[in-house]
Order: structure tokens, then sequence, then C-alpha cells
């Protein structure tokens, strides 16, 4: 087929006004992302979505494509969202991102007039030979920038009843969290209670998602006071208190139910050490006591949940934490495990 002239300079001539218009608004990524973001906010999606493909063109990053794709999804513009998902998905083979923007796309493609859906453009074909000598004086071809290639605009698509916003992956489905929670136990050492006790935990969890499902695995610490008293035939009376140290890690499973709301069980093993005991306490042989500190296995098996607030900022919650140990030999007769169950509430960063 034959290129002319006049052809060659109507596209680079477009794509040259294009790229100079950005460029004029969004001299950088930094000024044309800022601007994305905040045309997003206001819901201005068209703008968001103009504003993030001059993002694309100053840092060629794929992860942009998505911004760009999620902007014409809410724009209604299924056709461009379409294109822009596909494109991310190809330049993108892999990884956690894929799984869930597959996911979107597919989602997307049944409420799509199957006519409107149609491929991007092909890039202009070569010139013949020869032609170069007539472009040579071109001053489009001299200031033609590379630009990525944009779908041509899709014919008009029926609205559709507003759906609820999709949150982004980042928001409640991150890839690594830690946490901190503050709340109570109840540590019962065979037929003995030793009361509601305050606890501390910290967390750390990496975690893999497929849709709205994710396993993970953790480690985690926990802190808790444990409070006795002196046996009934000590020498002398007394109130005191040692210290729980347990560091356990686990398996999980997560479930994303809603928007705002992913379900988390987790089950794990590891240490506790238990320090701080005074002789004669209620809790030792034969009430004879044993002072210092015991180190015992544990078993653990914790049922929560993680609610989001703001950015990467959630609200972590543990309605139920059920620890196990073997009660240690030290322990006096009659106490055949250490049970502790409890509860806790705290904040989560996701990243």
């Amino acid at each position: 087929m034959r290129v002319t002239t006049t052809g060659i300079w109507v596209i680079l001539t477009t794509v040259f006004i294009t790229s100079s218009a950005w460029a004029s608004k969004w001299p950088d990524a930094k000024s044309a992302h800022e601007a994305g973001r905040a045309a997003y906010e206001a819901k201005r999606y068209e703008d968001a979505a103009e504003a993030f493909k001059a993002t694309y063109e100053h840092d060629p990053n794929p992860v942009l494509l998505v911004n760009v794709a999620e902007s014409y999804k809410r724009a209604g513009d299924c056709v461009q969202a379409l294109t822009y998902y596909e494109r991310f998905l190809e330049a993108v083979p892999k990884g956690d991102l894929h799984i869930t923007m597959t996911g979107r796309a597919a989602a997307l493609r049944p409420k799509c007039p199957a006519a409107a859906i149609h491929p991007a453009p092909a890039p202009p074909p070569e010139a013949e030979p020869g032609s170069e000598a007539r472009l040579a004086g071109s001053r489009a071809e001299t200031a033609t920038p590379e630009v990525p290639p944009v779908a041509p605009a899709p014919p008009p698509v029926a609205a559709e009843a507003e759906q609820p916003t999709e949150p982004s992956p980042a928001a409640t489905q991150p890839s690594w969290q830690v946490g901190l929670e503050a709340g109570v136990s109840n540590a019962r050492w065979g037929p003995v209670s030793t009361g509601v006790q305050p606890s501390v935990q910290i967390t750390a969890d990496r975690i893999w998602w497929a849709g709205k499902l994710g396993f993970g695995v953790g480690v985690g610490g926990q802190w808790t006071r444990l409070g006795y008293k002196s046996a009934t035939f000590a020498p002398e009376s007394y109130e005191d208190s040692a210290s729980i140290l347990s560091a356990t890690a686990s398996a999980q499973v997560r479930l994303q139910l809603i928007d705002w709301l992913a379900i988390r069980l987790d089950l794990g093993g590891g240490l506790t050490r238990v320090s701080g005991f005074k002789a004669w306490n209620e809790l030792g042989t034969n009430g004879a006591g044993t002072e210092g500190s015991v180190t015992l296995g544990t078993a653990r098996v914790g049922l929560g949940a993680d609610i989001p607030l703001t950015g990467a900022l959630g609200l972590r919650v543990t309605a139920l934490a059920l620890s196990y140990s073997p009660a240690p030999t030290e322990a006096r007769e009659g106490i055949s495990q250490v049970l502790t169950l409890g509860g806790g509430l705290g904040v989560a960063y996701g990243f």
C-alpha cells in the first residue's frame, strides 16, 4: 500500500500536537500524576484519564495503565477501559496485580457492546523505499516524540446504573501488613484462673491475593501480664505478677467479604516464656512454687478482621485468640495444661 506524504504529515502532526499539549500542562510525571489524582478524587474521571496518560508518557511504568483504565471505567467508557486493562495485562503477564486486573477486565467485558469493542489501531505502515528522501525536509518528522499508542475514541456507550466504587487493591488488599494491638487475656493454669489481664501484640504478615481470597504467613510477638497469688499454705500471703512473652509463626487465610471488611483466620505455633515467679506461688509444684521462669511450647489459633480507614492505615481487630501449652513440669499437681484466651483492638499499616 502506498503511503502519501500528506497522510504521514497528518499522523505525525496529530501526535506532536497531543504530546505538546500534555507537555505544556504537565511538564513532568509528578505534576501530571498529582493532577490525575486530584481529578479522580473530584470524580472528573475523563480529566483523570488524560492526566494519567500524560504521566505514562513521562514515566512509562505499566502500573499507570491501570490508573487510566480505572478512570475510563468510572467515566462509563468501557471500550477505553478494556483497551488499557489489556495493555497492562500484556505488559505485566504475571503477579498479584495481573490476577486482580484480569478479574476486573472479565467483569467489565459483558457490559460492553460486542460491536463496540475493537483493538487499538495498528501503527502506520512502513513507507515505500525512496519515501525517506521525500520526508527528510518535513518539520513534523524531526519534531515527533515517542508516545504510547492510544485507542481511537469509541462510539457512545449507554449509561449504566451507578455501581459502588471498587477500592484500589492497595487500599484493602495489601501485600505486606504490620499491626499493633492492645487487648485483654485470661490465662488458666489447669483449674487456676489468673483473671483478666492486659496484653499487647505486634505482628508482621505477608499476603498473596487471588481475587477476594488471600493466603499469607506471619510472625508475631505478644506480652501479657500474669497475675497470681501465694499458695494457701505459704509462709506469708501475697499477690504478684509475672510476664508472659510469646513468639509465634502462623499460616493465614483471609476473605474480602465486602469493600470495607476482610476476615482473617490464622493458625500457628511457637514458644512462650513466663518469667517473674516468686516462691510459694499458687501455680508451682505442690504449692511450694518455682522461682524464676519457665518456657512452654505453644499452639495458637486466631480469628479477626481488618477494616480500612484511610490510605494504607486500617483498623485491626482480633475477636478471638486461643493459645494452648502443655503444662510445665514445674506446675503443681492438677495442672495439665495452660490456656490463654483473649482479644485485641489496634491499627495496621498495609503496603
